[in-house]
């Protein structure tokens, strides 16, 4: 065997590696920073609540000075540009608008990868796990797509080319998924390196395709919670069963809540890293997302490895031997690894019975994994060590739960019975399931008006165009077997002012068949409203001329190039409703020796119409 070149390259990839790894934790660039970390300066999220008018949004948002820059697709919360260093001022006035369901900084987040002293070429996590059992059943199906949320992946790497397919940049929104970091690659040999190829290493399910998913264009490997969103809602939009992601994305808020839940919905399976702080995360449970700590191959938590109640299950992840960007091979640690190892029994999982479902994967992984540290769930370990060996055993026979039909219930909280109410109304509804909710639908009157697909479930109901009515709420809520449950019905007294009174227009000067001459004729109009005036429009010989956003128009009309004879002048005026009020005169020009202009003699105004 040629040790010398070997141990010589290996050796290198480490430096560079630890190199790589160090830039990834310095102080990020172009970063705002609180006591929670640091966040994408003059960047936040923004999500409307179902039901608001996409003018009325962009209304909402410009009058705090931001811009909406682009969707998260299939969630719809906007990722909003706002002035540098206002951040939190602006996001805490969104939170008040009864057009915005929630408002929250687009953090900054790293990958959670520790290097290790190089050893000897070695994969022992395979024989901890039981992958070659595992293999006996199914080295993974050829069809079955695992996407990788990472600093991109080199796809020239000889472990990993073949299984390569085209992937997506949510960062740059581009195609262009070259790994300039190093972490994507080495995540995605964890995963899927091929096997049976006589170089290199083996990937736990080394015979699906490898989707990459570049979730940053940053050197340093930061990357925000909007590119990690957005690689779940791209992965799961373009047919990946299972998504890995290696970043400190937990304490993310809606966003990533909504993010995996929408790739749960469409089938998939989402892995993520529990850190790397060494150090208890009073992080909440993420219901869509499978959260995996490290353990060495002693089944210990190393000490470096992050824990908590977050955290479902455990795995190996120090000095795993994995594919290094350039086409080496590396030595590496980090609960970074133990996400991928875990993804890569959840492709062979399905790859054993595409039926399964993400709580079907999840359940089998838990029912299946070596109970380590204290009995039953622990906040080091979870339900315990993954089995890739019992997983897939289990997931050939796997007989899921007797389907559910059980209805959901829903209540709508507000507004209350007999309400009074108008303009634009937030409609909050509260549902329950014994399985889980998977979006809520407002009925008005019968008639559908939007959908919430994330609790809390809550909607903007615009009455304007309703006037005065008695309207009944109701709320369908709905499960993922289909199962529909309705709330009672609200009665709600809609009471809108209907204005159909148009403004009333009169022109001053001149009046109307006035003779007039000169070089120049001013002319003075004012309207009146039985609410407001919202803009005045002056038209003469039916050319627009000026306009105003009062109640009130003046004009000086330069007469100089005026032919004589008749010449009409017409004023509109417009109410917040639309309404038109017109008045229409007729002047007589006439060639005059007189500089002073004006008009002459008396006569009526037509009427307004």
């Amino acid at each position: 065997m040629r040790y010398g070149n070997t141990i010589l390259k290996f050796v290198w990839v480490i430096f560079l590696t630890i190199t790589m790894t160090m830039n990834a934790y310095a102080a990020p660039k172009n970063a705002g920073k609180d006591e929670k970390g640091y966040f994408a300066s003059g960047q936040i999220l923004v999500h409307p609540r179902a039901g608001v008018d996409k003018k009325k949004f962009k209304n909402v948002l410009s009058a705090e000075g931001g811009v909406e820059e682009s969707e998260i697709r299939g969630i719809k919360t906007r990722i909003v540009r706002v002035p540098v260093g206002q951040e939190k001022k602006v996001i805490g006035r969104l939170k008040k608008n009864k057009h915005v369901e929630f408002a929250e900084l687009d953090r900054l987040v790293k990958p959670v990868f520790t290097p290790d002293d190089p050893t000897y070429p070695s994969q022992w996590h395979h024989t901890k796990i039981g992958s070659s059992s595992a293999w006996d059943v199914t080295q993974g199906d050829p069809n079955l797509i695992v996407a990788v949320l990472d600093t991109g992946v080199d796809s020239s790497h000889p472990d990993l080319a073949d299984h390569m397919i085209s992937g997506w940049n949510t960062a740059s929104n581009s195609s262009d998924t070259t790994d300039i970091h190093g972490h994507g690659t080495a995540v995605a040999g964890t995963v899927a390196a091929i096997g049976n190829n006589s170089i290199g290493v083996s990937g736990v399910a080394m015979n699906v395709k490898i989707m990459p998913i570049r979730i940053t264009d940053r050197t340093d490997g930061y990357a925000t919670w909007s590119g990690i969103a957005n690689g779940f809602t791209w992965a799961a939009d373009h047919g990946a069963r299972i998504a890995t992601n290696s970043y400190e994305a937990h304490n993310s808020g809606s966003t990533m809540n909504n993010a995996t839940g929408y790739l749960k919905d469409k089938g998939g399976v989402a892995f993520n890293s529990a850190g790397n702080t060494g150090a208890e995360q009073l992080y909440s449970d993420m219901p869509n997302l499978i959260t995996v700590s490290a353990t060495n191959s002693s089944d210990v938590r190393p000490s470096w490895s992050s824990f908590g109640s977050y955290v479902d299950l455990s795995a190996p992840g120090l000095s795993i031997y994995t594919t290094a960007r350039g086409g080496g091979y590396m030595t590496a640690a980090g609960t970074s690894f133990s996400a991928p190892i875990t993804a890569g029994i959840g492709a062979l999982i399905l790859s054993a019975n595409p039926a399964l479902t993400f709580d079907d994967v999840e359940s089998i992984l838990e029912t299946t994994a070596v109970d380590i540290g204290d009995i039953g769930w622990d906040k080091y370990y979870g339900h315990g060590r993954v089995d890739a060996a019992a997983a897939v055993q289990m997931a050939q026979s796997y007989d899921p739960p007797v389907q559910d039909t059980i209805v959901p219930t829903s209540v709508i909280t507000a507004p209350t019975s007999n309400l009074t109410v108008n303009g634009t109304v937030v409609v909050d509804v509260t549902s329950n399931d014994n399985i889980g909710v998977s979006k809520v639908d407002l009925y008005v009157n019968g008639g559908f008006y939007a959908s919430d697909t994330a609790a809390p479930y809550s909607f903007a109901w615009d009455t304007t165009a309703l006037g005065n009515a008695d309207v009944t709420l109701v709320a369908h809520a709905f499960d993922q077997a289909g199962n529909k449950g309705l709330s009672s019905g609200v009665p709600v007294l809609v009471r809108n002012i209907i204005d159909n009174t148009p403004p009333v227009v009169s022109i001053i000067n001149p009046a109307d068949q006035a003779t007039v001459s000169g070089r120049s004729l001013s002319i003075s109009a004012s309207a009146s409203d039985n609410l407001s005036v919202s803009s005045m429009k002056l038209y003469i010989d039916g050319s627009l001329k000026t306009s105003t956003s009062s109640g009130s128009l003046s004009y000086n009309w330069n007469m100089k190039k005026v032919s004589d004879g008749a010449h009409s002048i017409m004023v509109e005026a417009f109410d917040p409703s639309s309404n038109k009020g017109t008045q229409i005169i007729e002047v007589i020009k006439s060639s005059g020796t007189s500089d002073g202009g004006g008009g002459k003699g008396g006569g009526r105004g037509k009427p307004n119409k």
